[in-house]
């Protein structure tokens, strides 16, 4: 499963990053990353982070389905992607991209959706 890695979270803009984090709600094996100590798992509520502990402290490495689940949290309706060797994502952005690999780019593009999303003016 591809993921947007720690290093790709930080280079996007405050905004979306904010955005992300008060939609996020950690789910039982949902990857992240302690901004801590640097450590990498998988969340699992038996587990030695609390919720609380979660939320302030670590960093969710966001799969295809976050992303999806995300623009459509923040544009309140769904999205469909439609693929090809062009993808798009259609809602009220639409966004066209060039996928090469399948997951890395989807991924990537979602990225960017995501932003889109978060930084355009009412």
């Amino acid at each position: 499963m591809k993921l947007i890695e720690y290093d790709r979270f930080q280079q996007i803009d405050d905004n979306t990053k904010n955005a992300i984090m008060e939609w996020w709600e950690p789910e039982p094996f949902d990857t992240m990353l302690s901004t801590i100590t640097g450590e990498v798992f998988q969340y699992s509520p038996t587990g030695k982070y609390d919720h609380k502990k979660i939320k302030e402290e670590c960093i969710p490495l966001l799969t295809m389905q976050h992303l999806v689940d995300f623009i459509q949290w923040k544009s309140g309706e769904r999205i469909s992607i439609c693929g090809g060797p062009v993808w798009v994502v259609e809602g009220e952005i639409h966004i066209g991209f060039q996928a090469k690999r399948y997951e890395d780019e989807l991924l990537l593009g979602l990225l960017e959706c995501a932003k889109q999303y978060c930084n355009r003016e009412y």
